[in-house]
């Protein structure tokens, strides 16, 4: 039963889907304009792909022969993959319009264009996504370094007069004094990450399209 049930709402949808359309010339036109977008999913997405790997490889390879330029290189990357994003659409809309011509209703074409763009947004996103779960791999090494210079710099400036007279809860005291200054950058660090992996995460689902 519920097999059949599935069948039947299957073509339920499928027939429905067409529902707006004035007439069967409509239809087919919708239809040939999915193969084009299609077409350009298959032929130039995977070259935008590429070079978003690309540009994340690289970025990461700075951050690891770098922490202390973090957030300089985060903008970096972001700003290469914006360039990249827009480049990458004109040029896949240009494509679509060589292909359509005008031969559509203005409705359809514009429906043709929504998918192009969107298309992209979705890989942009998984690209984002991409980004920062290889940059948590770095997260540690990256805290272990700053941990280790502040507290090199606080025990720098400390008073060694008479160093030998402090007690064993004043040097506690000394020690959860640095490493609390230590746990607060580690708990905003991580904060900004989970932040920025929620923000792509809800944008992600709220901008998923079926494509055919």
């Amino acid at each position: 039963f519920i097999p059949y049930m599935k069948t039947v709402w299957g073509k339920i949808n499928t027939y429905g889907s067409f529902l707006h359309f004035k007439n069967f010339k409509e239809i087919q036109e919708w239809r040939q304009m999915r193969v084009i977008v299609n077409t350009i999913k298959e032929s130039e997405l995977p070259e935008f792909i590429t070079n978003s790997k690309d540009i994340i490889n690289n970025c990461v390879k700075e951050i690891e022969s770098d922490y202390s330029k973090w957030t300089q290189i985060e903008r970096e990357f972001r700003s290469e993959l914006d360039i990249l994003n827009d480049n990458w659409t004109e040029k896949c809309l240009k494509y679509y319009s060589k292909f359509v011509q005008e031969q559509f209703d203005a409705d359809i074409i514009e429906e043709g264009k929504r998918l192009i763009r969107n298309m992209i947004t979705v890989e942009r996103r998984e690209q984002d996504a991409q980004w920062m779960s290889l940059v948590r791999k770095y997260k540690d090494d990256w805290l272990t370094q700053c941990a280790i210079k502040k507290a090199g710099k606080k025990i720098q400036g400390l008073n060694t007069t008479g160093f030998k007279k402090i007690n064993e809860a004043e040097c506690a005291k000394i020690f959860e004094d640095i490493w609390k200054e230590v746990e607060d950058d580690k708990k905003e660090f991580n904060l900004n990450l989970v932040q920025q992996y929620v923000k792509i995460q809800k944008k992600k689902k709220n901008s998923k399209e079926f494509f055919g």
